[in-house]
């Protein structure tokens, strides 16, 4: 894969870690069948992934996401 995971080990078993690879390795996927160019990062918490198709017009795709979890104290 050439995004990269950057998650910590307790991470990886995390669904939100899953639903981010799932996404990233599809998106690797459908970018090798244009032979495009990809790069960026992805863990429990988020991704940030880039892409590049050159065509008659250039594509430029970016996708970035993230999950914010937790509880407000007062």
């Amino acid at each position: 894969m050439k995004i990269k995971s950057n998650a910590a080990p307790h991470e990886v078993t995390s669904p939100f870690y899953i639903k981010h690879k799932n996404f990233c390795q599809e998106f690797e996927h459908f970018m090798a069948t244009k032979n495009g160019f990809i790069k960026g990062t992805f863990n429990a918490w988020s991704y940030a992934i880039y892409g590049k198709i050159e065509a008659p017009k250039t594509w430029d795709l970016q996708y970035k996401r993230t999950v914010y979890s937790g509880t407000i104290s007062v």
